[in-house]
C-alpha cells in the first residue's frame, strides 16, 4: 500500500511540475489568440473600407464618362 501511495504522490508531483510550465504557456497562447482575433477584425474592417472606396471610385468614373460623353455629344450637335 505504501508503494502505491508513493507512486501516486510521485505522479501527482510530476503532473504538478508539468502544469506549472504549461499554465504560463497557455496564458500566453490565449493572449496571442486574442490579439490575432483583434487584428483579423481590423483587417476585415479595412477590407470592407477598401471595397466601399473601390465602389465609389467606379461610380465616379462612370459619372465622369457619362458627363464627358454628353459634353462630346453636345459639341457634335452644335458643330
Amino acid at each position: 500500500v505504501e508503494a502505491v501511495t508513493d507512486a501516486i504522490i510521485s505522479a501527482v508531483n510530476s503532473f504538478a511540475l508539468t502544469m506549472e510550465g504549461i499554465v504560463p504557456l497557455a496564458s500566453q497562447l490565449a493572449e496571442v489568440a486574442t490579439q490575432e482575433k483583434l487584428m483579423l477584425e481590423q483587417c476585415h474592417d479595412l477590407l470592407r473600407t477598401i471595397s466601399e472606396l473601390e465602389m465609389q471610385e467606379r461610380s465616379l468614373k462612370c459619372c465622369f464618362l457619362i458627363q464627358h460623353k454628353q459634353t462630346l455629344d453636345t459639341k457634335l450637335v452644335k458643330d
